[in-house]
This record gives structure tokens, sequence and C-alpha cells, in this order.
């Protein structure tokens, strides 16, 4: 999940064209901002788990471990895809700058 919001702080970054200070402090501010998300975002989604795990006495263990690990492979389908559409927005934008 990292990944993802790292990939979509340097992908504004790479499709923007405008290169005046105010530009660059925005994209700079976009991509910190993306890079935090995703360290939270990651966080968070570890910290469910790890604390699922470590309950004493969960009957329940098995169940939550499927919900949590079903919601991370939907979540997870899903920013894949829109990451290989991104990259190949770029691909496209190089290509035609080239």
């Amino acid at each position: 999940m990292m990944g993802y919001y790292i990939q979509m702080g340097f992908s504004k970054i790479m499709m923007s064209e405008k290169y005046s200070w105010k530009e660059i402090f925005k994209m700079n501010f976009h991509k910190w901002k993306f890079i935090s998300l995703g360290i939270i975002i990651a966080t968070f989604f570890h910290g469910i788990y790890d604390f699922n795990l470590f309950l004493p006495y969960n009957t329940y263990n098995e169940c939550f471990l499927f919900f949590i690990l079903s919601f991370g492979l939907f979540i997870g389908s899903f920013m894949i895809n829109e990451g290989v559409r991104l990259s190949k927005e770029l691909m496209k934008k190089t290509i035609t700058n080239i």
C-alpha cells in the first residue's frame, strides 16, 4: 500500500510540465503528502493485523485474518490496476516527448 502512494506522489511530479517556484512547491508538497499518507495507511493496516494476532484468547482469530487479508487483496488489486494505468500514461507521454 505504501508503494502505491509513493508512486502517486512521484507520478504527478513526472506528469507536470510547469516549473515555476510555485509549481515546484506544490509538487513537493504533493509528493510528501502522498508519502506520509502511504506510511500512515501501511502502519494502520499492519497494526490491525498485528493487534489481531496478539490478542489473548481471541476465538475469532481466523475470521478476522480472513477479513483483513481479503480486504487487503481487494484494495491491492485496485491499487495495482491504477498503477498500471498511470505507468501506461507516463510511457505515452515520454514517447510523445521524444
